[in-house]
């Protein structure tokens, strides 16, 4: 038998335990790259898996929104709400995976604006649709926008896939690699082992010659190699095991990539018979848009300078469909769609509009009507005709309506019946002032030929002179009533000419001219001005007001008061002015107030005036947009309230 020196066997116990420790790390990084490269296999799984889903999802939105166009059937949109809510989810989803490559994180990037754009595209085809916007959904689907958007979205989808499936090709080899290098470690523990319990048993057989004490090291030994045994046992078990279930893994890794590429089989069949049926609804609706447009082309042309507003509405009288050309208003009648009159319109207006549309969808027969809409702040006339509209059981199912804006002819007649009212007024006024001008142009006349004939008849200085005193006053008051009869003209005719106003300067002025008046030197004219702004407004027609009133009160002074007075309270703010007039002379009659303003009406018999001074003061005051009012009692005065508008606001 062949003895082994002591050093020699030591040392080759060394060596296999360094082998044996070398193996054992070597098995641990094997073990590591095998899980490493498993989960690398598992996430490229993930990306292709997330990509194909994203593209699925996104034909499937599309599909759906195609066979929504086709059928006009709300239900085929459910597909394509569910897949637009889910494209989301899963595009930030294949970022996350993605983000660690710097390549793929640009390609998303792209693919979110691709997907966003298309997912507006088709959003706004289902707006185009509902809308029955039949040009634009066609115009929609030929754009290169629609084309490049899908094609790059696959385009980006693709790329990644492939790259992908590279990595995962490579990934795979390299998995395969990892768990085959740890099978062969393994073998070389086993073949170790067994090399050393070879060994150590040739070493304790050489060695001990005593069997007790070869048997104790023996047993020894034994307890030993079984518990090391029993540790790569355990070792190799779960080698085993994680071996076990990477290959599991991958299993179904496999088979659910199988089955997405048998579903992408089958919906890339169902696209294509899905596409091969809307080529040819196409090619059946492209007549029917055809001819439809045409029929818009006529409808248009002879609805487009007509002011007026065509309308649909259902059984339950929603807004169904509007073709709007009046511009009645800032209103849009596009927000009126899906809504019913009393959700747009005044409840009283509302209820009108409503009764006379029921009553159409009740019996059947159409109407035509004159209607006062609120449109904003807007009122409108409408001249509204209504029928009912029929399906194909000739059942009632709603009503068609056409609003022809009548506003303008409308506001004609009323301004003609206000014009004929005016007229009417102003001809007899006409009538009226003709008579009495031509009385009170006569009466003086015909008493100075009176007088005239007596100086004929008469020779005495004295009587003569007394006669032609006479005939002086009565040329005077003459002279009156036609000054008075020409500022009534002016009045009326001449141009109103804006400059400032200077109160205090027109009267002084006023009282200038009628210094030769009786009893005007016993009046005491008083004027207090409080203005804020200058005033501008018409300086004749102030004046001819300002005048007559100091005229009047040098008329009608009381007789029995102990001083009087004509007081001017003027107050001038930005937007008017304030003129209070205020005298203490003989007052007015409480049953002639009301009538003061009229032509040729005088309140006393004392009065030998024209009777138009009150008339023409209340005409130029309604010129210059003013107003006037009165108080008055007898034995104690009057007061005049006049409101002047400022027109340098103006």
């Amino acid at each position: 038998m062949m003895r082994y020196s002591k050093p020699i066997v030591h040392t080759a116990f060394i060596i296999s335990t360094l082998v044996l420790a070398w193996i054992g790390f070597s098995i641990y990084q094997n073990h590591k790259v095998a899980l490493e490269k498993a989960a690398q296999v598992f996430h490229s799984n993930r990306i292709i898996y997330t990509a194909e889903k994203v593209l699925s999802l996104l034909n499937r939105a599309e599909n759906g929104q195609r066979e929504y166009v086709v059928s006009n059937d709300s239900i085929d949109l459910q597909p394509y709400y569910r897949s637009i809510d889910s494209v989301g989810g899963y595009i930030d989803s294949l970022y996350y995976l993605t983000n660690s490559n710097t390549h793929h994180r640009l390609l998303i990037d792209s693919l979110k604006k691709n997907a966003s754009v298309k997912i507006d595209l088709m959003q706004y085809a289902i707006l185009l649709k509902n809308n029955n916007n039949l040009s634009g959904l066609e115009s929609l689907y030929k754009s290169p926008q629609n084309r490049a958007a899908m094609n790059n979205i696959q385009y980006v989808l693709q790329e990644v896939i492939a790259e992908e499936r590279n990595h995962l090709t490579l990934r795979n080899r390299e998995y395969v690699s990892s768990v085959h290098r740890t099978t062969q470690a393994i073998y070389w523990v086993l073949g170790s082992y067994l090399l050393m319990i070879s060994g150590s048993f040739i070493l304790i057989r050489n060695k001990f010659r005593n069997k007790d004490y070869y048997e104790g090291k023996l047993v020894t030994l034994s307890a030993e190699l079984k518990q090391k045994d029993e540790e790569l046992h355990s070792n190799n078990r779960e080698l085993m095991a994680n071996s076990n279930e990477l290959t599991a893994i991958y299993g179904q890794l496999n088979k659910i990539k199988n089955e997405f590429a048998n579903i992408s089989l089958s919906r890339m069949a169902k696209i294509r018979r899905i596409n091969n049926l809307l080529v040819a609804e196409a090619h059946k609706r492209e007549k029917i848009t055809d001819d439809l447009r045409k029929s818009e082309s006529r409808f248009k042309a002879a609805l487009n300078k007509a002011p007026i507003v065509v309308f649909n509405q259902d059984i339950h009288l929603r807004y169904t469909w509007i073709y709007d050309n009046t511009n009645l208003s800032q209103y849009h009648f596009s927000d009126s769609l899906g809504k019913t009159d009393t959700e747009i319109f005044p409840v009283k207006e509302a209820e009108q509009l409503t009764a006379i549309k029921q009553h159409v969808l009740e019996t059947g027969e159409g109407t035509a009507q004159e209607i006062n809409l609120s449109f904003g702040r807007k009122k409108v006339y409408l001249l509204l005709t209504i029928e009912p509209t029929f399906d194909k059981n000739q059942k009632i199912k709603g009503i068609t309506c056409a609003g022809y804006d009548i506003t303008d002819q409308k506001k004609t007649e009323d301004v003609l019946r206000h014009t004929l009212k005016e007229l009417k007024k102003r001809n007899h006024e006409l009538d009226n002032y003709v008579y009495k001008v031509s009385h009170d142009l006569r009466a003086p006349l015909v008493s100075i030929l009176g007088l005239i004939n007596l100086t004929k008849m008469d020779d005495n200085p004295d009587t003569l002179r007394n006669y032609l005193s006479l005939i002086e006053n009565r040329v005077s008051k003459l002279d009156d009533f036609i000054k008075s009869v020409l500022n009534h003209s002016r009045t009326l005719n001449s141009e109103i000419i804006i400059k400032p106003i200077d109160f205090e300067k027109i009267i002084h002025d006023c009282a200038d001219e009628l210094r030769y008046l009786p009893n005007l030197e016993k009046l005491h004219i008083e004027v207090n001005i409080d203005k804020e702004v200058e005033f501008h407004s018409d300086e004749l027609r102030i004046g001819i007001i300002l005048k007559n009133f100091i005229s009047n009160a040098a008329k009608y002074l009381n007789p029995h008061a102990d001083s009087n007075f004509l007081r001017f309270q003027i107050i001038v703010t930005e937007q008017q002015a304030k003129i209070i007039i205020e005298d203490n002379g003989m007052g007015i009659e409480e049953q002639y107030i009301a009538r003061i303003f009229d032509m040729f009406f005088r309140a006393t018999p004392k009065s030998d005036g024209s009777g138009l001074g009150l008339y023409i003061v209340k005409q130029t005051i309604e010129r210059l947009e003013g107003s006037v009012s009165v108080d008055s009692e007898i034995g104690k005065g009057t007061t005049f309230r006049l409101l002047m508008p400022n027109f340098k606001v103006q």
